[in-house]
């Protein structure tokens, strides 16, 4: 192939599992919800968690992965306890907390 054919897209690769509306519904979810609700035995969602509610709800399978890579797509970051020395700088806490905007259980980066 010479010229403008060699610029077509030839890698292969299956086509994504999560339709639009799932990815809709995911960030929905993790940012309104709370796991209790959907009849799970947790305080907080998981990938691993948000993986059986979507085979749960639409039944389709996908990797922890899969739902971190999306999560991350639309600004959201799990967000994990961290140790807080005793002597702590206010500046530096205010300045990681500039861009988030949190929710009960992660963060949404602005």
């Amino acid at each position: 192939a010479v010229g403008f054919d060699t610029l077509k897209e030839c890698r292969g690769g299956s086509l994504g599992k999560l339709s639009p509306d799932i990815i809709e519904n995911l960030i929905y979810t993790v940012k309104n919800v709370s796991p209790i609700d959907k009849g799970f035995v947790a305080n907080t969602w998981t990938c691993a968690l948000l993986a059986l509610y979507i085979e749960r709800e639409f039944g389709v399978k996908v990797t922890e992965e899969a739902i971190r890579l999306r999560l991350i797509e639309n600004n959201i970051s799990y967000k994990r306890a961290q140790p807080m020395p005793t002597k702590f700088d206010k500046a530096q806490q205010e300045a990681f907390k500039k861009n988030t905007k949190p929710t009960i259980y992660f963060r949404i980066f602005i």
